[in-house]
């Protein structure tokens, strides 16, 4: 009956979101016509204004269902429905805009398809708002709310678990039982002291009866998974009887790592991985570093251009700096910065190590004297680093992430020092807007980039490169 129930309302939601971008398409064409732009003969005739409302419904309505926006998201917050809302309307503009592009509809049609992603991403973020504040209300009084059914092995966590859904009340949880292994008496006696008033304590030999004496919706396990034991007998039964099982892996368990369920060929495994698994970000962050990258080359072609002539006035050839790096997971590529040193750098760099100002395999010297004049300028801008922009383009790089390393500085990590290598390298990342080369200790430096490891997001990506300009523009920690 939940089920029927979740379903009911999944397909109320998509029919509502259809109408809605069906108003929104409207809002759009009244909004244009009141916006004045000289080109006119552009205006659509009905079939051409029908064809695009439609694809941008179908694009909104797959990229909706492909961001989970109609699964049930009770345990997650508002952020995540402004991200994932925002997100789909941004696929949604960037396909309609090719579509208008090889159309070639002008321009007053192309500001109408962004006020129409606009306007209904605005509707769709009211609405789900709205949505979110009544469900909040409802679960508060009581209704809307879902049986909870916990096992647990000792007080620690049973009041863990009575913590998070105490404090979490909008996710419409009620705990009702909780399911217990033998334990001794003391034990059992501290345990009970956890208990909330209301929620029956069950002998792990009960747990059946429970399951067919009491509603529950969910069945909550802090347990590894194994069939031979009785919890996970426990488990089973509950699976059996169409409850939804959720496995609680202890808060210790690789700390850091992130966890999903996959089905391989006819295997399902439970992976733990210390890299991001979310594979739709992860599948846009590439397109979006090449656009990124192709724009910011074109934009920044004649900063280039006379940063490139002072280093050849100044200095004489060449005019880049190449130098082996390491990448992805070990992956050696050949980086491009504006060459900011002496031709001799390479050779005095023995000669200056004593002077290291990093603590760590990394070397690091505030007034470096190899470096030239005009190169500490283009540093000090971070000018230099532009050319990365082609190590990007071909996939070497990306705009953000870990700095790449040097392989003899490589050779010299501690093995928990290697995840750095786990994403692909950046021009910027949390070092950088952090403090730069004000950072002095490599424990500290490589801390910041298993932060960024650890908490990567699309939107961390764009937080970073916006905190990028005022570092740059202020010289914050330049070299």
């Amino acid at each position: 009956m939940l089920r029927e129930h979740r379903l009911f309302v999944r397909r109320v939601l998509i029919y509502v979101h259809i109408a809605l971008a069906m108003v929104s398409y409207a809002a759009s064409m009244e909004l244009r016509e009141r916006i004045h732009i000289p080109d006119r003969e552009f205006v659509l005739d009905e079939w051409t204004h029908l064809i695009l409302a439609s694809a941008g419904i179908l694009l909104l309505a797959t990229s909706h269902a492909a961001l989970g926006i109609y699964r049930s998201n009770r345990l997650h917050g508002f952020l995540t429905d402004f991200r994932r809302i925002v997100l789909a309307h941004g696929i949604t503009l960037l396909a309609l805009l090719s579509i208008a592009a090889g159309l070639r509809l002008g321009r007053t049609n192309r500001l109408q398809l962004g006020l129409f992603v606009s306007v209904n991403a605005t509707a769709m973020l009211c609405l789900q708002l709205c949505i979110r504040g009544l469900a909040a209300s409802a679960r508060r009084r009581g209704y809307n709310f879902r049986h909870l059914l916990v096992m647990a092995r000792n007080r620690a966590a049973v009041e863990e678990v009575v913590r998070e859904v105490a404090a979490h009340d909008w996710w419409g949880l009620r705990i009702n039982g909780i399911v217990v292994p033998p334990l001794p008496e003391e034990a059992l006696g501290a345990l009970r002291q956890a208990v909330p008033p209301g929620v029956q304590l069950v002998a792990l030999a009960d747990g059946e009866r429970f399951l067919d004496k009491n509603p529950v919706d969910e069945f909550w396990i802090q347990a590894m998974p194994n069939d031979a034991s009785p919890e996970w007998q426990l488990a089973q039964a509950a699976a059996t009887r169409g409850i939804s099982v959720r496995s609680l892996l202890p808060q210790d368990l690789l700390t850091g790592a992130h966890w999903s369920v996959e089905r391989v060929g006819g295997l399902t495994t439970l992976t733990a991985a210390r890299v991001p698994i979310d594979e739709f970000a992860l599948a846009l962050k590439r397109p979006i570093d090449l656009v990124v990258a192709m724009l910011a080359l074109l934009l920044l072609a004649p900063v280039m251009a006379v940063a490139a002539l002072a280093v050849v006035l100044t200095g004489g050839f060449p005019v880049l700096f190449r130098q082996q790096r390491v990448g992805l997971n070990g992956r050696a590529f050949t980086l491009l910065k504006l060459r900011t040193m002496h031709r001799d750098a390479e050779v005095k760099l023995a000669e200056l190590r004593s002077r290291n100002e990093m603590e760590g395999p990394v070397f690091k010297l505030k007034n470096d004297p190899r470096i030239t004049a005009v190169g500490r300028w283009l540093r000090r801008l971070s000018i230099d680093e532009l050319p990365q922009l082609w190590n990007v383009i071909r996939g070497e790089m990306s705009l953000v992430g870990p700095r790449p390393p040097l392989p003899s500085e490589v050779d010299l990590y501690v093995p928990s020092q290697r995840r750095r290598l786990s994403v692909r390298p950046g021009i910027t990342g949390l070092w950088q807007v952090k403090g730069r080369n004000e950072i002095a200790n490599f424990e500290r430096w490589v801390a910041l980039d298993l932060e960024y490891i650890d908490r990567w997001s699309l939107w961390l990506d764009l937080e970073i490169l916006l905190r990028t300009i005022p570092a740059v523009l202020f010289a914050k920690g330049a070299r």
